[in-house]
């Protein structure tokens, strides 16, 4: 999501696992779940925040999305948001026309709520 950062004057990408009694981090998270198997569903969240609008806006804004892994019983869910634009099960690859798919509309919901908020400042 490099494709944003000259448009703002900070980006911030975090993850986290949301597992109960969660630990801090993902790789901590795995070691210490799945030996013994998820309590409840794993969701996983990379969160893309820009701060400080460059371009022509009366008042500086940020913008945020979230990119969610949802980890079922038998198949898995990428979110983008609130939208689901991606479901497989386990058994089946995701194809590089699909990654591509799923990376364009993270990059479309965030030129829209660039638009949305320019709109608004």
């Amino acid at each position: 999501m490099k494709v944003f950062d000259d448009l703002f004057v900070q980006t911030t990408i975090t993850a986290e696992p949301i597992i109960m009694a969660q630990p801090a981090d993902v790789i901590a998270a795995f070691e210490d779940h799945l030996p013994n198997g998820f309590r409840g569903r794993p969701t996983f969240l990379v969160r893309f925040q820009y701060q400080g609008f460059r371009g022509e806006a009366q008042t500086p804004f940020g913008v945020q999305t979230t990119v969610c892994v949802d980890f079922g019983d038998f198949d898995y869910t990428w979110h983008i948001d609130s939208e689901t634009p991606l479901r497989k099960l386990y058994s089946e690859p995701v194809l590089s026309d699909e990654i591509s798919g799923f990376v364009e509309s993270v990059q479309k919901q965030v030129f829209k709520t660039i638009l949305d908020r320019k709109k608004q400042a």
